[in-house]
């Protein structure tokens, strides 16, 4: 065995040239154990050397062949090394959220990975299909398993992502109703009438104007605000994390995407509800509070503490506080109008709140790419095929005017 090849290159240590066969040789021991690999091209050779040692110090082979692990087993390692490498936390967290209550201990999961096929696969979504999930819950198990295979395919422990070109046709994508007109125009009026419920009107009236993500507009800061030119830059958002792994619950990271980053212009009615705001918090009565900072991995990588919207004692809000909110409101809203058999408020979720703006925006003609735009969403079909709904007179306007279109 040579240590410099045909062409005089000098082998680094573990490398050798094997004259005789015309093939590089790379041997090294680890731990007790001799591992020896071979390849007729010197930067392949390299590359597979690299990932070894990378296999090895992540624990991932665990004295088996990847193509033997289960695909539990290979999911655990992905999770602790290229998952939380290579994926925003967030994401990550979704991910694992929907592995363990889908894969996690069934047939698939105990499978070995390297036996796993399409039919495999596609036996699973078939399954959450039957036990009523829906499209936006297949679309993410399929995100996180085509993660997780890509990953054992560029580690040789598959030959091909079994969940690439899977596909679901005809499953329901669930109804997202917008919240009805006349039930929006209640709910403003209980707020701006009720002693004890006033003070979240202006959070209410920037959700429904904004059309902001729940955690964008509960990230929003006041040096995000510009009085002046009447705008609002909406730059990060309010995620939930678990304590276990990073230490702490909620904290400020980044926009869903880049296309979330966006500077809007806002009509009067959020001016008028920003300064109301300000001057609640300059009263003591929404008090500023302080919430941590991260990056895309859930680093700490400082503190905020100008945030625009606070709860009574300080802390951010975040969806399950707010729907705890929204009922509370609701339910004395329905006891006060009981006894004379009153319009009564119907309960309804912040994202239908984020519905009904994208709906009232083109039902009012906003062009496509302008309400895509405001809703940091990558492109106008996202826009238009899941969070557009026409309501009462205005589809019954559209209806009798695509009626009028008449060839006899």
């Amino acid at each position: 065995m040579a240590r410099k090849d045909k062409k005089g290159r000098k082998l680094r240590v573990g490398e050798y040239y094997d004259e005789v066969n015309d093939r590089y040789v790379y041997r090294r021991m680890i731990n007790g154990k001799r591992y020896s690999l071979t390849d007729g091209d010197l930067a392949v050779l390299r590359k597979k050397a690299a990932n070894l040692i990378v296999e090895i110090e992540n624990g991932s082979l665990s004295g088996r062949k990847l193509t033997e692990m289960t695909l539990d087993q290979y999911y655990e390692c992905w999770c602790k090394n290229a998952g939380k490498s290579s994926r925003k936390a967030t994401t990550l967290m979704n991910y694992q959220a929907y592995y363990k209550a889908h894969v996690l201990g069934t047939e698939l999961g105990q499978m070995q990975i390297g036996k796993i096929r399409r039919m495999h696969c596609q036996k699973l979504f078939n399954e959450m299909i039957e036990n009523g999930c829906r499209k936006s819950t297949l679309n993410n198990m399929k995100g996180c398993l085509s993660a997780v295979f890509s990953a054992a395919e560029d580690d040789d422990a598959i030959v091909k992502n079994p969940c690439k070109n899977i596909k679901f046709i005809n499953v329901d994508a669930g109804k997202r109703e917008a919240i009805p007109e006349e039930q929006v125009r209640l709910l403003m009026d209980f707020l701006k009438r009720d002693e004890e419920f006033a003070e979240y009107y202006p959070f209410f009236v920037v959700l429904f104007n904004l059309g902001s993500r729940v955690g964008e507009a509960c990230a929003l800061t006041w040096d995000a605000v510009d009085f002046f030119r009447s705008q609002v830059t909406i730059d990060k958002s309010l995620n939930r994390y678990r304590k276990k792994e990073y230490g702490f619950t909620l904290a400020v990271g980044s926009t869903k995407s880049r296309k979330g980053i966006r500077t809007i212009t806002v009509n009067e009615a959020v001016i008028n509800a920003l300064k109301k705001q300000r001057q609640l918090q300059m009263q003591n009565l929404c008090p500023a509070g302080r919430i941590l900072r991260v990056d895309d991995y859930g680093r700490v990588i400082g503190e905020i503490d100008n945030l625009v919207f606070t709860q009574v004692n300080g802390n951010a809000w975040y969806e399950p506080a707010i729907i705890s909110l929204i009922h509370r409101i609701v339910k004395k809203q329905n006891n006060s109008v009981e006894r004379e058999n009153g319009k009564k408020l119907e309960y309804f979720t912040p994202h239908q709140i984020r519905h009904t703006y994208t709906t009232m925006a083109y039902e009012a003609g906003i062009d496509e790419k302008e309400v895509a735009f405001r809703l940091g969403h990558s492109s106008e079909a996202t826009t238009r095929d899941v969070y557009t709904h026409l309501r009462g007179n205005k589809k019954q306007e559209q209806e009798e005017a695509i009626n009028r279109i008449w060839i006899s």
